[in-house]
């Protein structure tokens, strides 16, 4: 069980760094100076979409690390249950319409 929660943290964190790569730039940055700070420009859909992804991906990384690191997979079951159900309504909250 530890080792699955190793492997998530690990993709999850590789996914988290992609996606955050992937964000549109906010604000002009380093482009300012050359004046290159409008070459890219996104679309408002995609880029909600990507907000919601980067945002669950996120959530399981934490999760996991805090899972880890507090060893709450030693505790049975109820236990994890009880303790998953905050995480789920971070879900339903990320994901509202």
């Amino acid at each position: 069980m530890l080792t699955l929660l190793w492997i998530i943290q690990i993709i999850s964190a590789i996914l988290l760094v992609i996606l955050v790569l992937i964000h549109s730039p906010k604000g002009d940055g380093l482009g300012a100076m050359g004046g290159m700070a409008n070459i890219f420009s996104s679309q408002k859909s995609a880029e909600s979409g990507l907000n919601k992804l980067t945002a669950n991906i996120a959530v399981i990384f934490v999760v996991s690390s805090l899972i880890t690191g507090f060893k709450i997979v030693t505790l049975p079951l109820p236990v994890i249950i009880v303790c998953l159900i905050p995480i789920v309504g971070i879900f339903v909250w990320i994901n509202r319409k």
